[in-house]
């Protein structure tokens, strides 16, 4: 798959987010399965645990995850 503009944003905010302390990250590939967006950003913080509750990465089950890490940033 191309490096996308999207893909490249995505990754960013991953990185962002696990910076940030980011539990249980998943970028899911929705290009094929969703009309609204390309990538879908799932992950929890430290308060309350909501994620096994609301579990929204179940809502695009048949998508790929997409890798956080590019080979060109070494991961």
């Amino acid at each position: 798959m191309a490096d996308s503009s999207a893909e490249r944003k995505v990754r960013r905010a991953a990185r962002a987010a696990l910076d940030k302390k980011a539990l249980d990250l998943t970028v899911l590939d929705v290009q094929h399965v969703s009309s609204v967006t390309d990538y879908f950003l799932v992950c929890s913080g430290r308060s309350a645990p909501q994620r096994a509750y609301y579990a929204l990465e179940r809502l695009w089950g048949d998508a790929p995850s997409v890798s956080v890490w590019s080979a060109e940033d070494g991961g």
